[in-house]
């Protein structure tokens, strides 16, 4: 075979595989919560208990206990939370929403997901772990039409193996509480 051949065979095969490796990227995380959100405990506005916002179509209900950490300025528009599980925030559920601008920006659906309902909005859950860094990520993505524009997010739990038994149930619980398309007046 000519080399050229050879060359153009790789790259069409590295390709294929880099694109298949950004597809799932969507589902793979795996830094500490402190390198994978910039909120912090104590810094921006803190939500607790009942969430609605308005401009979302979005309610939602923090666990009892828990404070979401907004990270950003009060006069900041709203992007979502970090709720920290413990205070070494090594476990963390991090919640993110925004306005989709342009279709090419839609979440890719990894194959290995399972389908979920959020309120109106349809979701797609992973579950990946790094045994190197001994992490597991629960990643929960969504997307929904409302007021003639998308809304794409994701609830995503960084957890150690160690802790995955007293945080997934907290996480289920904060999941369970999402209705997006929803809005609840307080």
């Amino acid at each position: 075979m000519p080399r050229s051949k050879g060359v153009l065979i790789l790259i069409a095969a590295l390709s294929v595989t880099i694109a298949s490796q950004s597809a799932d990227s969507q589902a793979r995380t795996y830094e500490p919560c402190s390198e994978a959100t910039m909120a912090r405990p104590g810094v921006g506005i803190g939500y607790k208990g009942e969430v609605s916002i308005d401009d979302f179509a979005l309610h939602a209900r923090i666990p009892d206990e828990l404070t979401g950490w907004g990270g950003v300025a009060s006069n900041a528009p709203f992007h979502g939370f970090t709720i920290f599980l413990d205070p070494a925030m090594h476990s963390c559920i991090i919640f993110e929403i925004h306005l989709r601008i342009d279709e090419d920006e839609a979440p890719k659906r990894p194959k290995t997901s399972k389908t979920l309902l959020l309120g109106d909005a349809t979701a797609w859950q992973v579950v990946s772990s790094s045994r190197a860094k001994r992490l597991i990520n629960i990643q929960t993505c969504f997307s929904f039409s409302h007021d003639g524009h998308t809304d794409d997010g994701k609830v995503l739990l960084i957890t150690s193996a160690g802790y995955l038994q007293k945080t997934k149930p907290i996480y289920d619980t904060f999941l369970k509480s999402v209705a997006l398309g929803v809005t609840h007046s307080r």
